[in-house]
């Protein structure tokens, strides 16, 4: 699978987040679960089971510079991944979402350059969790994944 560059911009949060959503779309068929939807925004009312992946920000780390005028750095993007499996009711298994959440992050580990976008130092997933969340007036059951997307970026400064 080729990189995708989306739009043909250089915003690396949203290159990560749709790079993101191309691996995603691989638990479909590769763990054979139904998935009705991908968001790359936070939305109030989702059709589960879905994802939703968001950037919640970055960090940079100054790498090397020559003279400040060329400057390298390693952009540290956190994204965070919403799984919906269904409505949180009384026969909601707690478990049962936290194993899928597990095969979620094995497939994320198993693609750890995000479909090309970071080739050199590729992702980390940091945590798992099982966590039901409110959306519009319901409370829907499933959790999240934290994960780290480590980009290098390479910037001249103005004379």
């Amino acid at each position: 699978m080729a990189v995708v560059d989306f739009r043909g911009e250089d915003n690396y949060f949203r290159n990560a987040v749709l790079n993101c959503i191309e691996v995603l779309k691989k638990f479909k068929s590769e763990n054979k679960r139904e998935v009705r939807n991908f968001y790359e925004e936070d939305v109030l009312i989702p059709n589960p089971p879905c994802f939703v992946v968001l950037a919640e920000g970055s960090r940079d780390e100054l790498r090397a510079s020559q003279a400040l005028t060329v400057m390298k750095y390693t952009v540290y993007i956190n994204l965070t991944i919403w799984y919906y499996y269904a409505d949180l009711t009384e026969e909601t298994k707690r478990n049962e979402i936290t194993y899928v959440l597990w095969e979620i992050s094995e497939l994320l580990k198993r693609n750890i350059t995000l479909n090309g976008f970071v080739p050199k130092l590729g992702t980390e997933v940091t945590a798992v969790r099982w966590m039901p969340r409110p959306r519009g007036d319901r409370i829907l059951a499933g959790g999240n994944i934290s994960l780290l997307v480590k980009k290098l970026y390479r910037t001249e400064t103005a004379a």
